[in-house]
């Protein structure tokens, strides 16, 4: 008599993009086994305790436009994590903090005095151009976006907006997510974060960001304290090589292995697998180095959005502030605020080696100048460093994309869920989980 024999599947990383993987396969009826480097899952979704204060120190606030998170969390039967947040940000100019609804973003942009009326009516083009590229601004790959990709954000704004709206408008965009400027993002990025991104509400996870993987993870089979070496293909077969928590060099195989990690990670392990042409695009890829910081205070700022976006005329280096104790109960303790500090990459740069202390010494003062009396609030606090925090999509990067794609082998037994396809998000990495596992099943029929 026959025996059914399991598919099987290892997964590299514990992330939300392994998570989901690994859920999809476990769902499907597959063996899994994930493998994890930290002692915890979640990636760049991780969170802090401390004081009473419950601190995201990366991804921190989701769009209602994350379809595929807001699925994964309704078949995993977590909706009872979901706690809904207004959509609300402010920008400040010339001492004043203007606050723009995104539930009715076109409406609040045509009533702010933030910027004036010809920005106003440049609004339009950028409409008319988003919406041209619209079919090509997946999560999944934004390879066919290549045919929109006409240079850097500061290009396009020169040839069809004004330097109002890029200052005051589309560059803090860029600045708060992706923490680059217009004179290095393509212009791709910016109508991705506006397809994509721009909701009318959002979401954040209760009791912090992490506890989203935590709990998916909480349901399947995975080795934390695992540092993996190498991930290659020996005929039908996936072979990962690794060290395990107790020090001890293993091998194992699988039918499909399933590297989710950012695109450095897939380079380093994966090296065998690919074309010195898509190690090249791999070198090449650039991510933004986070230097963020967090401070719980002594009481809540006077600001009512749940994000700031601060312009670089207001200052160079400060890309945004999030009133964390809005995000819900809990979040701080009662009548204290918690605020969380994000700088552009050139910062991060400077500061990824400096002492806290340094740190703290340049930053403060640039957040007073949105929080008067800053420093005095200050009860606690904490500064993450993140070498490899987003990607920064490069003029050119679309087509880099399209010929890393064209050369994966078919029939690869290594497939990646990755951030290497798409901007980096967290419903980036929960799509690229779910892309991965299509294509495993796929590619091993029962």
């Amino acid at each position: 008599m026959k025996t059914d024999v399991k598919k099987r599947a290892i997964v590299i990383g514990a992330g939300i993009g392994g998570v989901t993987a690994g859920f999809r396969l476990r769902e499907a009826g597959w063996d899994v086994r994930i493998l994890e480097r930290q002692t915890i899952a979640g990636g760049r979704m991780r969170t802090v305790r401390q004081g009473g204060f419950v601190i995201d120190v990366g991804a921190g606030v989701l769009p209602s436009s994350y379809k595929a998170v807001l699925k994964l969390i309704a078949d995993a039967r977590l909706d009872g994590l979901i706690d809904q947040l207004a959509g609300q940000i402010a920008v400040p100019r010339d001492g004043k903090i203007h606050y723009l609804d995104m539930s009715q973003l076109a409406v609040s942009l045509m009533k702010t005095s933030l910027i004036g009326w010809r920005s106003k009516l440049n609004l339009l083009r950028i409409s008319f151009d988003l919406w041209r590229a619209r079919n090509t601004l997946g999560f999944d790959t934004i390879s066919a976006a290549a045919a929109f990709d006409s240079g850097n954000v500061a290009q396009y704004a020169a040839r069809h907006l004004d330097k109002e709206l890029l200052d005051y408008v589309v560059e803090p965009s860029l600045r708060t997510l992706y923490l680059n400027n217009a004179n290095e993002t393509s212009i791709i990025e910016f109508f991705w974060f506006m397809k994509n991104l721009s909701s009318d509400s959002s979401f954040c996870i209760k009791g912090g960001m992490d506890q989203l993987a935590a709990a998916v993870a909480a349901t399947l089979p995975v080795e934390y304290g695992v540092q993996v070496n190498q991930v290659a293909q020996d005929g039908d077969q996936a072979v990962v090589t690794f060290t395990d928590a107790e020090g001890t060099a293993r091998t194992a195989s699988a039918d499909i292995a399933i590297v989710a990690a950012d695109g450095k990670v897939v380079a380093d392990l994966c090296r065998t697998m690919l074309s010195q042409e898509q190690l090249g695009y791999l070198a090449n890829m650039r991510y933004s180095t986070s230097v963020n910081l967090h401070f719980g205070l002594r009481r809540v700022p006077d600001v009512q959005a749940l994000i700031v976006q601060v312009p670089a005329p207001v200052d160079p280096h400060l890309a945004a502030l999030v009133m964390d104790h809005l995000k819900g109960p809990g979040r701080a303790p009662a009548e204290k605020g918690l605020v969380s500090a994000f700088f552009d990459d050139a910062w991060g740069q400077r500061m990824l080696h400096a002492t806290d202390e340094e740190i703290f010494a340049d930053a403060i003062p640039r957040i007073a100048k949105i929080i008067p009396g800053f420093s005095g609030m200050i009860e606690i606090q904490h500064a993450e460093r993140w070498k490899y925090a987003a990607t920064i999509t490069e003029p050119g990067q679309c087509a880099a994309i399209g010929r890393f794609e064209a050369q994966e082998k078919p029939g690869s037994r290594v497939l990646f869920a990755s951030d290497l396809y798409a901007p980096s998000s967290v419903n980036t990495c929960v799509v690229q989980g779910e892309r991965a596992a299509q294509a495993a099943m796929a590619l091993v029929q029962a």
